[in-house]
Protein backbone atom coordinates (compact mmCIF):
# COMPACT_ATOMS: atom_id res chain seq x y z
CA UNK A 1 0.00 0.00 0.00
CA UNK A 2 1.34 3.41 -0.96
CA UNK A 3 1.82 6.05 1.73
CA UNK A 4 -0.58 8.93 2.14
CA UNK A 5 0.98 12.38 2.00
CA UNK A 6 -0.14 15.36 4.04
CA UNK A 7 -1.07 18.36 1.88
CA UNK A 8 0.15 21.80 2.96
CA UNK A 9 -0.87 24.94 1.06
CA UNK A 10 1.59 27.82 1.26
CA UNK A 11 0.13 31.22 2.05
CA UNK A 12 0.86 32.17 -1.56
CA UNK A 13 -1.11 29.19 -2.90
CA UNK A 14 -4.02 30.02 -0.60
CA UNK A 15 -4.00 33.59 -1.94
CA UNK A 16 -3.80 32.29 -5.53
CA UNK A 17 -6.93 30.20 -4.96
CA UNK A 18 -8.78 33.18 -3.47
CA UNK A 19 -7.69 35.39 -6.38
CA UNK A 20 -8.86 32.84 -8.97
CA UNK A 21 -12.21 32.49 -7.21
CA UNK A 22 -12.67 36.26 -6.89
CA UNK A 23 -11.76 36.88 -10.53
CA UNK A 24 -14.17 34.24 -11.82
CA UNK A 25 -16.90 35.43 -9.47
CA UNK A 26 -16.50 39.05 -10.59
CA UNK A 27 -15.94 38.46 -14.32
CA UNK A 28 -17.72 35.20 -15.16
CA UNK A 29 -20.24 33.85 -12.63
CA UNK A 30 -20.65 32.53 -9.12
CA UNK A 31 -21.35 29.06 -10.53
CA UNK A 32 -18.11 29.03 -12.54
CA UNK A 33 -16.13 30.29 -9.54
CA UNK A 34 -17.56 27.50 -7.36
CA UNK A 35 -16.98 24.85 -10.04
CA UNK A 36 -13.34 25.84 -10.56
CA UNK A 37 -12.72 26.10 -6.81
CA UNK A 38 -14.10 22.60 -6.24
CA UNK A 39 -12.12 21.18 -9.17
CA UNK A 40 -8.84 22.71 -8.04
CA UNK A 41 -9.40 21.59 -4.44
CA UNK A 42 -10.09 18.04 -5.65
CA UNK A 43 -6.93 18.04 -7.80
CA UNK A 44 -4.91 19.22 -4.80
CA UNK A 45 -6.47 16.57 -2.55
CA UNK A 46 -5.49 13.84 -5.04
CA UNK A 47 -1.84 14.78 -4.49
CA UNK A 48 -2.02 12.87 -1.20
CA UNK A 49 -1.66 9.66 -3.25
CA UNK A 50 1.39 9.17 -5.50
CA UNK A 51 2.31 12.85 -5.97
CA UNK A 52 5.56 11.79 -7.67
CA UNK A 53 3.51 10.49 -10.61
CA UNK A 54 2.97 14.10 -11.72
CA UNK A 55 5.28 15.80 -14.19
CA UNK A 56 8.31 17.89 -13.38
CA UNK A 57 7.95 21.63 -13.79
CA UNK A 58 10.10 22.96 -16.61
CA UNK A 59 11.19 26.50 -17.25
CA UNK A 60 12.81 27.37 -13.94
CA UNK A 61 16.35 27.28 -12.65
CA UNK A 62 16.54 25.99 -9.10
CA UNK A 63 18.02 23.13 -7.17
CA UNK A 64 14.54 22.45 -5.77
CA UNK A 65 12.51 19.85 -7.67
CA UNK A 66 9.13 21.34 -8.52
CA UNK A 67 6.30 19.28 -9.92
CA UNK A 68 3.04 20.34 -11.47
CA UNK A 69 -0.40 19.01 -12.07
CA UNK A 70 -2.71 20.56 -14.63
CA UNK A 71 -6.42 21.15 -14.15
CA UNK A 72 -8.15 22.93 -17.02
CA UNK A 73 -6.03 26.02 -17.72
CA UNK A 74 -4.57 26.02 -14.22
CA UNK A 75 -1.24 24.72 -13.01
CA UNK A 76 -0.74 23.53 -9.44
CA UNK A 77 2.96 23.77 -8.56
CA UNK A 78 4.23 21.74 -5.63
CA UNK A 79 7.22 20.10 -3.98
CA UNK A 80 7.43 16.77 -2.20
CA UNK A 81 9.13 16.29 1.15
CA UNK A 82 9.60 12.53 0.94
CA UNK A 83 10.94 11.89 4.45
CA UNK A 84 8.04 13.70 6.12
CA UNK A 85 5.44 12.52 3.55
CA UNK A 86 4.37 16.11 2.89
CA UNK A 87 3.30 17.76 -0.35
CA UNK A 88 3.70 21.54 -0.26
CA UNK A 89 1.58 23.40 -2.80
CA UNK A 90 3.60 26.49 -3.71
CA UNK A 91 1.43 28.18 -6.32
CA UNK A 92 -1.75 27.83 -8.34
CA UNK A 93 -1.76 29.86 -11.54
CA UNK A 94 -2.85 29.97 -15.13
CA UNK A 95 -0.51 27.74 -17.14
CA UNK A 96 -0.53 30.28 -19.96
CA UNK A 97 1.46 32.72 -17.82
CA UNK A 98 4.90 33.71 -19.01
CA UNK A 99 7.68 31.28 -18.07
CA UNK A 100 9.47 34.26 -16.50
CA UNK A 101 6.85 34.09 -13.73
CA UNK A 102 8.62 30.94 -12.55
CA UNK A 103 11.65 32.97 -11.53
CA UNK A 104 9.83 33.97 -8.34
CA UNK A 105 9.39 30.44 -7.01
CA UNK A 106 10.82 30.03 -3.49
Amino acid sequence: MEPTYQIVLSSGAQQNLRDIYDYLHDHVSLETAEHVKEGLEAAIARLSQSPEANGLLKGHSSSIVYRRVLKWSYRIIFTIEEKQLIVVVIRVDNQKMSPSSLENLP
